[in-house]
């Protein structure tokens, strides 16, 4: 028999079983009601300070249920309400974010959420990378991991709002303009990293990507800042994708052999490329030969 899916007072879970067919038992029926987000999301009972990703495990294992089990449904709407209820949203990055892992959602229904978003993506390039990678996947993965969105629509779009953001962080902050390609932690090792990487945008170019290109080649970028890596990092993509096609052709090249061979095997020809009568015909023909 299985269990509430709700919540008590003190955020531990129901132990109340439930029908089948049902997800909540009736003492909790209006549990993930439109009061679910008054409580946890614009009166914060009992006032948690932060949300999902520095929350208490309690409050994390409440948040996953609701926004990952889409007990509740995020929308559009709220996030609108977010940006006009509660300010500054810088402090409700965490929780957009983990609203961004729900199916369905748009990272971009809110340009304000997002871009503040890419400031703490940005900002965490000041510290080490390699104590903070947890951290920078956390926020990175819901971005990059939307089902509504493709790879490298989510990749130009944060590219698009860190070049917004170049003249407010990027002269002004050396170390996160210093780490921001390092190999072993870093947003450009990190999407070279992603598997849709090389399955999708090593696959494809696109007006985007040109446009894009194309803006930060119409700024100055001083040498060593984010712009230029990121720049770099445009150009290098051409290159890249001859060499990937390079890879595919030569791992392909043992099979494709095969493949030229199974197709040109006689018996198929007969079978493919004969008509019925000519193909009982050929072999009538060549049992004689045979003979």
């Amino acid at each position: 028999m299985p269990f509430c899916n709700a919540f008590d007072r003190l955020h531990n879970p129901c132990l109340n079983e439930i029908r089948d067919g049902t997800s909540v038992c009736q003492q909790h029926e209006n549990f993930y009601t439109h009061g679910w987000f008054d409580r946890y999301v614009f009166r914060l009972e009992p006032n948690p300070t932060k949300f999902f990703f520095t929350s208490s495990e309690k409050i994390k294992n409440v948040y996953k249920k609701a926004i990952l089990g889409s007990h509740v449904q995020v929308t559009r709407q709220h996030f609108r309400d977010i940006e006009v209820l509660l300010n500054p949203v810088s402090d409700f990055v965490d929780y957009y974010l983990l609203c961004c892992m729900q199916s369905n959602v748009d990272p971009l229904w809110s340009s304000k959420l997002f871009e503040a978003s890419i400031k703490k993506i940005v900002a965490i390039h000041n510290d080490n990378l390699l104590l903070n990678r947890k951290t920078m996947n956390d926020y990175l993965n819901p971005i990059f991991s939307t089902s509504v969105r493709s790879f490298s629509s989510m990749l130009f779009y944060t590219i698009y709002y860190i070049v917004r953001l170049d003249d407010q962080l990027v002269r002004s902050v050396y170390a996160a303009a210093h780490n921001f390609d390092t190999p072993e932690a870093s947003f450009l090792q990190y999407v070279k990293a992603h598997p849709s990487f090389k399955k999708e945008l090593l696959w494809s170019n696109s007006f985007v990507e040109e446009n894009i290109l194309a803006l930060l080649l119409n700024k100055v970028a001083p040498p060593g800042s984010i712009h230029d890596k990121l720049l770099s990092f445009l150009k290098s993509l051409p290159q890249l994708r001859i060499l990937e096609r390079e890879r595919h052709r030569d791992e392909f090249r043992p099979l494709g052999q095969e493949i030229v061979e199974t197709a040109w095997n006689p018996d198929r020809s007969l079978q493919w490329c004969l008509s019925i009568d000519e193909a009982k015909r050929y072999k009538e023909e060549y049992s004689k030969w045979g003979k």
